[in-house]
Formats: C-alpha cells, structure tokens, sequence
C-alpha cells in the first residue's frame, strides 16, 4: 500500500496534509474519481502504515 500526493496516479491513498481529507484513487490511473475517506485532522503525519484496510 501506497500513500501519496495528488497527481501521481499510482498512489490509491492521497492524503492532504493541510485539509485532512483522505482519498482513495479506485483505479490507480486518475480515470476514476478519487472517493474521500474519512476526514482527519489537518497536519497530522500520516504514513502508509496508518491505513489499514478489512
């Protein structure tokens, strides 16, 4: 898993470090709209790591 920033289509998770919202790229390719996931909290140091996925 992957976490990244808008712009790079190969990322499934973006996270906007100054907004907090979360999203999932479905396709991977940008063809797809991004779905926002939960919205967190603004500045936090989120990781790949963080996201866990059932």
């Amino acid at each position: 898993m992957r976490l990244g920033k808008i712009g790079v289509v190969s990322d499934r998770f973006i996270y906007n470090d100054t907004t907090g919202a979360l999203f999932f790229n479905p396709d991977g390719t940008g063809t797809l709209a991004q779905i926002q996931s939960p919205q967190l909290s603004g500045g936090v140091a989120l990781t790949n790591s963080d996201i866990v996925v059932v």
